[in-house]
């Protein structure tokens, strides 16, 4: 009476069935791009909250903190690419949600180039004009 059971029919032996294990892939790739669609979020904030930051401290008089808000934008800018760059790439390596996982690398790389362009940029403008 001894019969062999096969994967589905014997959830003791650790392994997951197939049917779960595609479910549960898909959902790295659902975070990645939840992830990269905050930081896109940010990144499209950034000039108008960045403007008023400064504004509000050069009205008080406070020239030591007009960058302060930029900084503050900049570092959350950047964590959040770098997340979802990396939430995307193991995403990426399951067997489902690698569009997902693909355009939340896309959108995470393509943020961290526009920030290190914009601040080449405004490296540039300030070494050549002051």
């Amino acid at each position: 009476m001894n019969t062999s059971k096969t994967l589905t029919d014997n959830p003791s032996n650790g392994n997951m069935p197939r049917e779960s294990a595609q479910s549960h892939s898909g959902k790295l790739g659902r975070a990645a791009i939840v992830v990269a669609l905050i930081a896109l979020t940010v990144t499209l904030m950034a000039p108008y909250v960045g403007e008023n930051g400064a504004r509000e401290a050069v009205a008080r008089g406070d020239l030591g903190d007009v960058y302060t808000v930029q900084i503050a934008i900049w570092s959350a800018m950047v964590a959040l690419d770098i997340a979802a760059i990396v939430i995307g790439f193991f995403g990426s390596r399951r067997p489902a949600g690698k569009v997902l996982s693909g355009a939340a690398i896309g959108i995470g790389a393509s943020s961290l180039l526009g920030l290190l362009v914009h601040l080449i940029q405004t490296g540039l403008i300030t070494i050549l004009f002051t």
